[in-house]
């Protein structure tokens, strides 16, 4: 008996140790992955057709076909176009819907409450309105806008702003503002507001006049009102306010010029 550190010769036949078994069995796996064959077919030569029993293995021409398979399959990959295989990501904002899916109290119905996306969200914007302060109208003092003080409204933002800040007005104070009193009357309507030459053209209906409370002093109120708020933005230096597409003439003020800004501050201010 002849012994070495890999194998074991004993009455002419090899018998391998551990560590050399494993290192054929791995190799012969290696080469099961690269032919393409199984490994049972390798261990079982009479499953090939036209094999080799003596040696267990494929023969010369069965192995050719097989690298040549292995080579076309290959081929096949490389030119393949599988990008076009690869679907795009769903568009979040179009695809995916947002949910809180939980159940209704005392009950198993499940409650489902749709998320607003952040695109379609609300966008409001801050804007000042002037009403009529009573604390000043009842001393007969002004105060730095005469006898209007502003207040903050959140509005949904739109193109139309100038309008939308006289449809405002027309709303009148908050039930919790009780020291602010109305400016215009509750009935009237905006016929339309555009800017020209930085000059605030704004048209009410007939109700502006018919249904104010009138005087000389309501109507120097409106008027201030209807100044200040227009002018806090950027593009409106002066007011023009028309009714009917007439001059504003209710008996004490007819507003037959724009009234500017800084000039109606200057005339509090004197």
């Amino acid at each position: 008996m002849y012994k070495s550190g890999k194998c074991i010769a004993e009455n002419g036949v090899f018998l391998l140790s551990k560590p050399a078994a494993c290192k054929i069995l791995v190799l012969i796996y290696m080469l099961c992955l690269l032919t393409s064959c199984s490994f049972s077919r390798l261990l079982d030569p009479l499953a090939y057709d036209g094999g080799n029993t003596e040696e267990g293995l494929p023969n010369s021409d069965d192995t050719d076909l097989i690298y040549r398979n292995y080579e076309n399959e290959i081929n096949d990959f490389e030119n393949s176009d599988y990008e076009n295989d690869v679907r795009p990501v769903a568009n979040i904002a179009d695809d995916i819907e947002l949910t809180l899916n939980t159940s209704k109290p005392g009950t198993s119905e499940p409650d489902t409450h749709t998320a607003v996306p952040p695109a379609s969200r609300p966008v409001h914007m801050e804007i000042k309105l002037y009403f009529a302060d009573m604390a000043y109208i009842e001393k007969g003092t002004k105060g730095a806008y005469g006898y209007v003080t502003p207040v903050i409204r959140k509005v949904p933002a739109t193109s139309g702003i100038l309008k939308a800040a006289m449809d405002e007005l027309i709303k009148g104070p908050l039930p919790e503002e009780a020291d602010l009193s109305p400016v215009l009357p509750a009935s009237a309507k905006v016929n339309g507001a555009k800017i020209a030459d930085r000059i605030a053209i704004i048209d009410f209906s007939n109700e502006l006049i018919s249904d104010h409370s009138g005087g000389s002093l309501g109507g120097a109120i409106a008027m201030q009102a209807l100044v200040f708020t227009a002018c806090q933005f950027d593009s409106i230096d002066g007011v023009l306010v028309t009714v009917e597409g007439n001059l504003w003439d209710e008996g004490h003020f007819v507003w037959d010029t724009p009234i500017y800004e800084q000039e109606l501050l200057s005339s509090i201010r004197s």
